[in-house]
């Protein structure tokens, strides 16, 4: 398949050659594109939204080391999500800054850091873009290709993509989308020849009944 119809496509819509179709080569690209962005970046604020979405849930030794229940719940570290058990779940953003010590402050963001490393990179490989239906699909629910984050989304494929860099469901993706777009063109142009045919043959009919008309009533004269 990559060789001819991919291969095909990204010349047609990059005007590029295949360099690599692999998964692991095609995520560690677009992880070094993504860890790239900056922190105020749309499509990294959405990952990081997906992440703090997800339950992120604790040890009774690590609460303990970090200064006990009561003091990570007042400063919002962490937050009970149980209903008729206490289960803590460990928090992303809001912290009460100004109430935690500095030495636990930095093996909470270090938690933090770890969790969001982790867990945004399992996000943003999970994402794919449906050409057809101008969408991208994510782990959630699916974006725009036309929104803020869903255009940065596909910026770095496109790059990926003028570098040759595919993974194997870009390649299956940008062949389908070749095809597709190669047929609708194929269509639209037998539609148009079929109708340039049509115009011709029924000016050509009423060319001939004009003129029959014309030898009708030159003959009744």
């Amino acid at each position: 398949l990559h060789k001819y119809v991919t291969a095909a496509a990204l010349h047609y819509f990059y005007g590029s050659q295949i360099a690599y179709v692999d998964d692991d080569v095609a995520k560690t690209v677009l992880l070094k594109k993504f860890w790239r962005l900056p922190y105020n970046n749309k499509l990294r604020g959405l990952v990081f939204n997906h992440t703090a979405a997800r339950k992120h849930p604790i040890s009774d030794d690590t609460i303990s080391a970090l200064g006990g229940a009561d003091f990570l719940v007042s400063t919002n570290v962490i937050k009970n999500i149980g209903k008729k058990k206490v289960i803590y779940d460990f928090q992303l953003k809001d912290y009460d800054k100004d109430n935690i010590p500095r030495n636990l402050k930095s093996s909470i963001y270090s938690i933090r850091n770890n969790i969001l490393e982790n867990e945004g990179r399992e996000i943003i490989l999970s994402f794919r873009v449906d050409w057809r239906k101008n969408q991208i699909l994510t782990d959630h629910k699916p974006i725009n290709i036309e929104s803020e984050s869903g255009r940065e989304y596909v910026k770095i494929k496109e790059e990926m993509f003028k570098e040759g860099i595919l993974s194997f469901n870009d390649a299956y993706d940008l062949a389908f989308r070749y095809i597709q777009e190669k047929v609708w063109i194929l269509a639209y142009s037998l539609t148009r020849d079929s109708n340039t045919y049509l115009l011709m043959k029924f000016k050509t009919v009423i060319k001939s009944k004009w003129n029959s008309l014309k030898q009708s009533s030159q003959m009744k004269r």
